[in-house]
C-alpha cells in the first residue's frame, strides 16, 4: 500500500528551494577594510600625514574610491597631492594587497561554512579580486574545501555591494533571493541585501560599528561562537 501522507511530504520537501548563504569574502573573512586603511594609511605616511580611523570612516566606506579620494586629500593632505596619481596608486596597492594576501579567514566563519556544507546549504562570496586570483584566495583562506561560489565584482563604482551584485550571486548560485541569508559588514551592503529581498546578518566591524543596521535580521560586534549560533537559528526560519 502506497503511503500517500509521506509521499507528500517527501514531495513538499523536493520542492522547497535550496538555501543559500552569501556573505562579503574579504571583509568577512580577513577584514578586508582594514587592509583598505592600511595600504591608505602608508601612501599617507609617505607623504607625512596621518590617517586616523575616524576620518577614514568619514570618507571611505561606501562611496567609489574615485569619489572619496578627492575630500580624503583635502582633510589629510591639505590638497597637495594629485587626485588621479593618488587614486591610481591606491588602486593598485589595495588590489595588490589583496590578492597577496596571506590570511586565514576568521576561525568562526569556517566552522560556520563547514556546518551549513553538511546541511546541504549553498554558499556564495562576493569578491574583491579577480576571477583569476579567486580560487587562489578560497585556498589560500583555508575555505577551498566546501564548495564556495565565488563572484568578482568591480571595486571601481562601489566599495559596498549593491542589490544587482548580490542578486547575480544568488542566481549564479540558481537560488531564490528569498531563501538567501547575507552577511555583511556595513550599512549600506545591509541595505542593498534587504532590497535584494534577503535575509540580512551584519557583522560590524571596527569602522562600521557606529552605522545604523536597522533592518538586519541579526547584528553582531564580531563573528563569533554566539553570531554563528544565531545565523545557524535564522537559516531555520528561511523559506
Amino acid at each position: 500500500m502506497v503511503d500517500q501522507e509521506n509521499d507528500g511530504a517527501a514531495a513538499v520537501e523536493e520542492a522547497k528551494p535550496p538555501r543559500a548563504v552569501l556573505f562579503e569574502l574579504e571583509n568577512v573573512a580577513i577584514g578586508g577594510r582594514r587592509i583598505a586603511f592600511e595600504v591608505l594609511g602608508k601612501l599617507f605616511k609617505d607623504k607625512k600625514s596621518k590617517l586616523t580611523p575616524p576620518v577614514f570612516s568619514r570618507f571611505c566606506l561606501d562611496t567609489a574610491p574615485a569619489e572619496f579620494i578627492p575630500g580624503l586629500l583635502d582633510a589629510v593632505d591639505k590638497g597637495r597631492s594629485s587626485p588621479e596619481k593618488f587614486l591610481a596608486t591606491f588602486t593598485d596597492q589595495r588590489h595588490a594587497t589583496l590578492a597577496g594576501s596571506k590570511a586565514q579567514a576568521n576561525s568562526s566563519l569556517k566552522n560556520l561554512l563547514k556546518e551549513l556544507s553538511k546541511r546541504g546549504v549553498l554558499l556564495g562570496a562576493l569578491t574583491e579580486v579577480t576571477d583569476r586570483d579567486a580560487a587562489k584566495r578560497l585556498e589560500t583562506m583555508g575555505i577551498s574545501d566546501v564548495g564556495v561560489t565565488v563572484l568578482s565584482l568591480s571595486t571601481d563604482e562601489k566599495l559596498a555591494p549593491t542589490a544587482d551584485a548580490w542578486l547575480k550571486l544568488a542566481k549564479t548560485l540558481s537560488a531564490s533571493s528569498s531563501a538567501c541569508i547575507a552577511i555583511v559588514t556595513s550599512a549600506a551592503s545591509a541595505k542593498a541585501a534587504i532590497s535584494a529581498g534577503m535575509r540580512c546578518v551584519a557583522i560590524a566591524d571596527e569602522f562600521t560599528a557606529f552605522q545604523d543596521f536597522g533592518g538586519a535580521d541579526y547584528v553582531a560586534e564580531a563573528l563569533d561562537a554566539d553570531a554563528v549560533a544565531g545565523i545557524l537559528e535564522l537559516l531555520e526560519s528561511t523559506a
